[in-house]
């Protein structure tokens, strides 16, 4: 006859979901193992495995999530291409910013699957401790990338509403003066672009 579930299971399952999703899967297992020191260590390994599967698993799903909220955030290089009509080379180079990353993203996948295999119990098993450390510090830092992407479109775009907000508002002041600073903003833009930047 099997032996009747802990009371303090459900509660430590809950605290293990809710200490992952704030603090990653490593570090909320870890606090969530402090919570409850009376429970024996492999009991608390498979309450985790309940809760989140397996660390690595729940960690790479996190990071693949956080990389589609991401990329969903920005739009794509299409969108961008077809609202800028004449985009200066250093804007036609931040075009293709996804595309690279996309390459990037699948080479750590590949390097990924490379240093995993399954075992005949069909369970995943770790072939090339290395290539995945190298694959996960690839994903890792990708997702670094993107997030300073994210980050300087948005200030971009807040520039941008900045600005119009401003030649706006001097237009209804003065027209004259409006032309005068958007004239003198094409040549500025004009001379970057001779210089390529």
């Amino acid at each position: 006859m099997a032996r009747p579930a802990s009371p303090m299971r459900d509660e430590a399952i809950a605290d293990i979901r809710t200490l992952t999703a704030k603090h990653g899967a490593r570090e909320g297992a870890r606090l969530a193992r402090e919570k409850f020191p009376s429970v024996p260590y492999g009991t608390f390994v498979r309450w985790r495995q309940d809760a989140i599967g397996r660390v690595d698993d729940a960690d790479m799903k996190a990071t693949s999530a956080l990389g589609l909220e991401i990329r969903r955030a920005i739009p794509n290089p299409e969108t961008l291409g077809q609202a800028i009509e004449n985009p200066v080379p250093a804007a036609h180079r931040a075009l293709r910013f996804w595309e690279q990353l996309d390459l990037l993203l699948h080479d750590a996948d590949l390097l990924r699957a490379y240093s995993l295999s399954a075992g005949p119990d069909g369970k995943l098993k770790v072939r090339v401790p290395r290539a995945l450390m190298d694959a996960a510090n690839m994903r890792r830092d990708l997702m670094k990338i993107a997030l300073a992407q994210a980050e300087a479109a948005y200030g971009v775009e807040r520039a941008a509403t900045f600005f119009e907000t401003i030649i706006g508002e001097i237009g209804q002041e003065s027209p004259e003066c409006q032309r005068r600073i958007l004239d003198r903003l094409a040549r500025v833009q004009g001379e970057a672009a001779a210089r390529g930047f």
